[in-house]
């Protein structure tokens, strides 16, 4: 009975373990990717964070409009499967409903402001071409 005890105490120290690494990998992986695209500018990143599917292309709508107010920022679109998301989301403090959301780093990766639960206006402008084509 001992024994089953310390078999069970070390897999779930080790499953432990493994989580706490894949979540500070998390961290360490977006803090990577901003600096990276950081290097590459020459004010900052403009981050857009979002879920896979259509809503990142609407993500990347929003980034690309970003781009002619923000000269000198690199754009990052992160359309990430959902257990990354998740962890991505934890790191800078979001939930799913901030989605889709933009996140400004300085040149350095460190974040100057964020836009969150941002909406694209482009289905109002198919709906007002749709209306128009009688």
């Amino acid at each position: 009975m001992k024994s089953k005890f310390l078999i069970l105490s070390g897999v779930f120290v080790i499953s432990s373990a493994f989580a706490m690494a894949d979540a500070v990998s998390a961290g360490d992986e977006l803090q990577a990717s901003v600096l990276a695209k950081a290097a590459e500018s020459k004010n900052g990143v403009i981050m857009a964070i979002t879920a896979r599917g259509k809503v990142a292309a609407d993500a990347a709508y929003l980034l690309a409009n970003q781009l002619p107010y923000n000269p000198g920022y690199a754009p990052l679109l992160m359309a990430v499967e959902k257990d990354k998301l998740n962890r991505y989301l934890g790191e800078l403090k979001l939930s799913n409903e901030d989605l889709p959301a933009l996140v400004f780093f300085n040149k350095s990766g460190n974040e100057v402001g964020r836009v969150v639960a941002a909406q694209t206006t482009t289905p109002k402008l198919k709906q007002m071409q749709a209306a128009k084509t009688y």
